[in-house]
């Protein structure tokens, strides 16, 4: 991936040292055990990790935007009249995708993220991947979708980062909640 994005070999070379050859070591009652080489390579919490994880993330985007402009796949409008759609939201190490829920456009997606595993070296999780469906999807072409991204289907989206993840047509209402809670906590910080 950094390949792609135009880094020197040098630079590729030192970061992937440091993917490479990490060991670990840790303490039990006060003594060190140590030299724990893991089986594979960075993990979520090591300190170059969130700059590899942008730069991946950056080269899915890529890959989505393609063939959103090519027209293989059509985001989600945000309201009426607004200019564009939003095929993609990446936030921290989660990944929201927004595609028309049929064959085409699911195969597409898969294809998408078949690419960036090859490209990437990262490995999708398909247990923890689900799908929401707009409420107008037909049992037929959910069980498609399912299918070919060879994932479940969420049944109660709840909530993400406190907000809910699926609102419907009464914003107000899905919003209040918020609202008070937001109002009660920006209360409390100026104590």
């Amino acid at each position: 991936m950094m390949k792609k994005f135009g880094f020197t070999g040098i630079w590729i070379d030192r970061v992937m040292e440091l993917v490479k050859f990490v060991t670990y070591s840790f303490l039990h009652n006060g003594v060190e055990f140590g030299n724990v080489v893991p089986a594979q390579g960075l993990r979520q919490d090591d300190p170059i990790s969130p700059y590899l994880y942008i730069t991946c993330a950056e080269g899915l985007s890529v890959i989505i935007r393609y063939n959103k402009t090519a027209g293989l796949i059509h985001g989600c409008t945000i309201a009426r009249g607004a200019p564009s759609t939003i095929s993609h939201l990446l936030f921290a190490y989660d990944c929201y995708f927004f595609f028309k829920a049929i064959v085409g456009e699911a195969s597409v997606m898969r294809s998408n993220l078949d690419h960036y595993e090859k490209e990437s070296g990262q490995m999708i999780n398909y247990d923890k991947f689900t799908v929401i469906f707009s409420p107008n999807t037909t049992e037929e072409n959910k069980q498609i979708v399912c299918s070919r991204l060879g994932v479940r289907e969420l049944q109660e989206p709840g909530n993400y980062l406190e907000m809910p993840m699926s609102i419907g047509r009464r914003k107000i209402a899905s919003f209040f909640f918020w609202w008070i809670e937001s109002r009660k906590s920006l209360k409390d910080f100026e104590r």
